[in-house]
């Protein structure tokens, strides 16, 4: 779908990302061959575990867990293996079909919030569900101290997305992958499921 289509977008994250786009599309328009790569989440690797530890998704766990709380939200969350993404990028990218097209990397089963947050309390963190306004008030008290991974968090809970945050989870839409599933046709490459054993391999690695 055209970006014209993505309506209002908080934070600069988002609008940087909407920006970068926009300028591939005019490259595009003027001869420069081009095909745009949208990924979900990119998690760890899902059979090492190795896993950016700074990127948004593991400093919100860290938080989480040194709050001892996590907001009790009806999110999902897509999430793809790192792995899974490198080898389909490689490979549409070398597809001489792939040239002016968009490819979502997405994964067929999000995982929800609270499946999360019950994994990190199977790994012995004691982590209890809050209402998200007291959540995000002990997160920002939280990161007042820098060496504390919420310190990072603080632009993505500002006030201005306070009123808007449940409404932009309740609207996330779904991602059709319709054409990277087309063009890894006949390969073995495949998105691996998010389940427990993934989640351990995460852990250990953050542990470690």
């Amino acid at each position: 779908d055209s970006l014209d289509h993505g309506g209002v977008l908080y934070g600069g994250y988002s609008q940087s990302k909407w920006v970068a786009e926009k300028l591939v599309t005019l490259a595009h328009s003027k001869g420069v061959p081009v095909c745009v790569y949208r990924p979900a989440l990119i998690t760890g690797h899902s059979q090492t575990g190795v896993w950016n530890a700074d990127d948004v998704l593991c400093r919100a766990i860290k938080s989480s867990i040194e709050l001892g709380a996590a907001p009790d939200a009806e999110a999902r969350l897509n999430m793809i293996p790192v792995d899974y993404v490198s080898k389909a990028i490689v490979h549409l990218s070398r597809r001489g079909d792939s040239l002016g097209r968009v490819f979502h990397l997405a994964h067929s089963r999000p995982v929800a919030w609270g499946e999360l947050v019950a994994w990190i309390r199977s790994f012995g963190y004691p982590i209890q569900p809050l209402p998200y306004e007291k959540w995000r008030t002990q997160l920002l008290e939280l990161g007042r101290i820098k060496e504390n991974a919420a310190h990072f968090l603080l632009p993505l809970f500002s006030l201005s997305l306070t009123q808007a945050g449940p409404r932009i989870v309740r609207n996330i839409p779904e991602f059709d992958c319709e054409n990277t599933l087309a063009g890894l046709a006949g390969t073995s490459i495949a998105c691996p499921p998010i389940y427990n054993q993934v989640f351990e391999s995460y852990f250990s690695y953050f542990v470690r």
